[in-house]
């Protein structure tokens, strides 16, 4: 019987994970279109610009996504770390520069030497970063375990 109780309690956390995954992606894809908006116009500009516009697009997109990940995404324990630990907002600057540092290597790997297109590359890249984004803030700036 405990087995099963146990069994019951992995399932629902997995399923309150992939609902906070889930949750994380909508998010993604409204700081996608804030970061791709000036990424494009940096393009526009100068297609040189392509890894100042990513740059410049993705560090305004943060502060969207401070936002909503400690009120609504990751919920009550977020909520609470925000309140207690002042350097939530530094942490999630650090973990969003850690994954623009990655980006940027992805981006210049997948247009300099794969020769993707400038235009088609931000997304790929959305594709390769986002688990590791959601992997920091979730275990690291909101210490949400496993459990």
């Amino acid at each position: 019987m405990r087995d099963w109780h146990s069994l019951f309690l992995t399932c629902l956390n997995l399923i309150k994970y992939e609902s906070q995954f889930i949750k994380f992606c909508l998010l993604g894809i409204g700081n996608t279109i804030i970061s791709l908006v000036i990424y494009y116009l940096f393009i526009l500009i100068n297609s040189n610009l392509y890894v100042v516009g990513y740059c410049v697009g993705f560090l305004i997109s943060v502060c969207n996504a401070y936002y909503w990940n400690s009120h609504h995404i990751f919920g009550e324990s977020a909520h609470k770390v925000v309140l207690v630990e002042k350097r939530a907002f530094l942490k999630t600057y650090v973990s969003y520069i850690l994954t623009l540092a990655l980006g940027t290597l992805f981006m210049y790997i997948l247009v300099d030497i794969i020769n993707i297109t400038e235009y088609l590359a931000p997304i790929i890249n959305i594709l390769l970063t986002t688990p590791v984004n959601f992997l920091l803030n979730k275990y690291w700036v909101y210490h949400i375990s496993c459990e």
